[in-house]
Parts: structure tokens; sequence; C-alpha cells
């Protein structure tokens, strides 16, 4: 003879409501996919920026006339920003 409980607890998986985010009639995923492109347009933008503008500090406080150091933030800000996404992609599940 089965206990109760054990009844109990087989009915109670059988009747709980499973999500799928890739179902037709759910944005779970388009909402998700949304949110990776906004993650990875900050990725980018956000070091670079953060370069150039210590790069232009640096130019300005050093050097007088040549945009080397913005450059090179800059370009040093890109390198950071793709470290970012190429780390930030390769930890989603497959």
């Amino acid at each position: 003879m089965v206990p109760m409980e054990s009844k109990r607890d087989q009915h109670d998986n059988t009747t709980s409501p499973q999500t799928n985010k890739n179902a037709p009639g759910s944005d779970a995923g388009f909402y998700a996919a949304l949110a990776l492109v906004g993650q990875v347009g900050l990725f980018i933008a956000l070091p670079m920026v953060f370069g150039a503008l210590f790069g232009q500090f640096l130019d300005r406080t050093v050097h007088d006339s040549a945009p080397i150091a913005t450059i090179f933030g800059l370009l040093l800000g890109l390198a950071a920003g793709v470290f970012l996404v190429v780390r930030m992609i390769s930890r989603l599940p497959q």
C-alpha cells in the first residue's frame, strides 16, 4: 500500500505549469535578445568613451597639440570592450 503523502507529491509535480521562453506567444525570448544587444552596445561604447576621455586628459596635460594619447585610449577602450563582449558571449548558456 502506498502512503497518502507520496500520492500527493506525485500529483503536485504533474500539475505545476512549466513556462517555455521560446513559446510562440511568449515575448521573453525577444526581451532577452534585446537585453543582450543593449549589453553588447554598452560593453563596447563605455570603455571607448572612458579611454578617449582619459587620453584627452593626458593630451591636455602632457602634450599640447598631438592627440596620440586620445587615439591610444580610444583603441585601448575598444580592445577592452571586445574582451568584455567575448567574455560575456562565452558565458552564455548553450
